[in-house]
């Protein structure tokens, strides 16, 4: 049985941001320990979020997507 990828489109007419960024939320995913070459390139990743003006939201997702 061959299963076929399935395309959804869910639209909303008001968006409740606050759902999509929480703030404050603790728990076991909330830290990961880092090797020293790890910590090296997220303070890059944020000297060049900073440099190039970008909130701290974009330092997130790409530190988030170099690890």
């Amino acid at each position: 049985v061959e299963s076929k990828p399935v395309a959804v489109t869910v639209l909303a007419d008001k968006v409740d941001k606050g759902t999509l960024i929480p703030h404050g939320v603790q728990g076991e995913q909330s830290r990961i320990d880092l090797d020293d070459e790890q910590v090296a390139n997220v303070k890059a990743i944020i000297a060049a979020t900073k440099k190039a003006g970008m909130d701290e939201r974009a330092a997130v997702v790409a530190i988030a997507t170099a690890l």
